[in-house]
């Protein structure tokens, strides 16, 4: 009898879902930013320390650009908040855990990065003694 009810109860809810509830439905709904392209410095944030910190606004020809390849590069520095566009430097991306990998870092081989997308602008969010993220920008 148990096995029947939940039989039952599987099959209620696996054809009970009409077309409206198609998970590529709702999935093209939910607006959905490319990674790919260019992408120019726009802000960083200033913190003393405290947590008081916020965004500023900054004059900047840094960009960051994201390959299909998985490769990213930079006309400026990717490892840290440098606003400065030279010397160029590459590295990697992954989607899939949000993380820009960058090469010959400070003596290093290489540092990762995490990074989002809040509001259709990239965070990247670098490593620094407080929190340090960087603002960029889409450009078309």
């Amino acid at each position: 009898m148990k096995k029947v009810f939940i039989l039952s109860m599987v099959s209620i809810i696996l054809f009970s879902c009409d077309k409206t509830c198609n998970v590529t439905d709702v999935d093209q709904t939910i607006p959905k930013i490319n990674l790919i392209g260019n992408w120019r410095l726009i802000e960083v944030l200033n913190d003393p320390g405290d947590g008081s910190g916020v965004f500023r606004p900054v004059d900047s020809e840094k960009t960051i650009t994201f390959y299909t390849d998985g490769i990213v590069g930079s006309n400026g520095s990717l490892c840290g908040i440098q606003m400065e566009s030279a010397p160029p430097s590459n590295g990697t991306y992954s989607i899939s855990d949000s993380t820009i990998t960058a090469f010959n870092c400070y003596g290093n081989d290489s540092l990762r990065f995490r990074f989002n997308i809040v509001d259709s602008k990239l965070i990247i969010s670098y490593v620094c003694v407080e929190e340090c993220p960087a603002k960029l920008m889409k450009v078309e």
